[in-house]
């Protein structure tokens, strides 16, 4: 739907359900799949994969969190929209998506600095 009259030109082998089969498809050669970079950064990182820009396609989606509106805040969840202000943060230009450890190191940097914040606030 976003690649828009591009689509027309396609030509689809396969169609695959898990993410796992789509990478080792592709990895054998069968031809070339869109998927999320946070899915295939230890693949682009040990080179078994190539990763590569689609000029001109925005493939970004609009996610909302949504919670019950009587549900206390717990410490997971607390943790959840932590990583999902980082990662939300990452889709403006930042490279930590590029492998798990970059954003493991950044999601603890910004945690330790969300809660430095949190208790500044008490």
């Amino acid at each position: 739907k976003k690649l828009g009259r591009e689509a027309e030109n396609l030509q689809v082998v396969t169609t695959l359900g898990h993410t796992e089969a789509i990478k080792k498809a592709v990895e054998s050669g069968a031809g070339a799949s869109c998927l999320s970079q946070l899915t295939v950064c230890r693949e682009a990182e040990q080179g078994w994969l190539k990763v590569l820009p689609i000029a001109g396609v925005d493939m970004r989606r609009q996610l909302r969190i949504i919670q019950h509106k009587e549900k206390v805040v717990t410490r997971l969840m607390d943790e959840f929209l932590s990583f999902c202000e980082v990662i939300s943060e990452c889709g403006l230009g930042r490279e930590c998506l590029s492998s798990p450890w970059k954003l493991q190191t950044i999601l603890s940097q910004y945690h330790a600095q969300y809660h430095a914040q949190k208790k500044e606030e008490q």
